[in-house]
């Protein structure tokens, strides 16, 4: 299940991976390639800080961007396992 964590993008968690998915209205652009030079150049500025989790894959579904992060062996892995206690309903099989 979907749950809207802002007005931007909807995050959905299933076993060990987390989608965060936002509008294409809500960029400055449609085309994942574009997307793409950019998110990478923002991660290089970014690559020393501890506070930013780093997508594994971003791809297109419908008319949204979709981020997706395997979270097994995260350090707060457990704790986004637990966040349907908090009403935000997560996947597991």
């Amino acid at each position: 299940m979907e749950c809207t964590i802002n007005r931007y993008g909807e995050m959905n968690v299933t076993q060990n991976t987390l989608n965060y998915t936002i509008p294409f209205s809500n960029t400055s652009t449609q085309d994942l390639n574009t997307l793409g030079k950019e998110y990478e150049k923002k991660k290089k500025e970014l690559s020393n800080s501890p506070y930013y989790l780093f997508t594994n894959q971003v791809s297109i579904i419908r008319d949204r961007f979709c981020f997706s992060f395997h979270l097994k062996g995260m350090k707060a892995y457990y704790y986004i396992r637990q966040l349907h206690y908090f009403g935000i309903k997560t996947i597991y099989s």
